[in-house]
């Protein structure tokens, strides 16, 4: 029988979610959190490190880390608003650095205001210097509007 009927074709499932990354590389026909399904997959499932990680798929430790990032820090809402195309990849590697408890406002307002990945990054020079500052909550105004 062949790898349909269930034998194993010399690759271990790591490797094969690894092999997949790899063919979807030049294409770039996953997304950033497809990707990091994956990684995140390999991390829980098979129970490897970063290292590992990266070694097995190629990738440098710090991608590896970035895309774990969006499953592990990101608010459930905004991987859903992620998957969905309410937000860009950029944004929400950006967002992944606020708390969880502000990430859902912020990305109100990004979707609200329409702002671009740059004006986000802006923003983000502007505002979380000022907000890392007060114990209280953060003021998320932009300060050119």
């Amino acid at each position: 029988m062949g790898v349909a009927g269930g034998q194993n074709p010399g690759v271990s499932l790591p490797e094969g979610k690894a092999a997949m990354l790899s063919y979807n590389r030049s294409g770039r026909s996953l997304l950033d959190y497809d990707e990091a399904m994956v990684i995140y997959n390999l991390k829980q499932v098979h129970l490897l490190d970063q290292f590992t990680i990266s070694r097995l798929t190629g990738y440098s430790r710090s991608w590896v880390c970035r895309r774990l990032a969006l499953i592990e820090k990101l608010d459930p809402a905004l991987q859903d608003a992620l998957r969905m195309g309410l937000i860009t990849n950029s944004q929400a590697r950006a967002m992944v650095r606020l708390p969880r408890g502000n990430q859902e406002e912020v990305m109100h307002c990004i979707t609200e205001w329409h702002l671009t990945s740059r004006t986000v990054r802006c923003w983000w020079r502007s505002t979380l210097p000022r907000a890392a500052s007060k114990s209280s909550s953060m003021c998320w105004r932009i300060p050119w509007k």
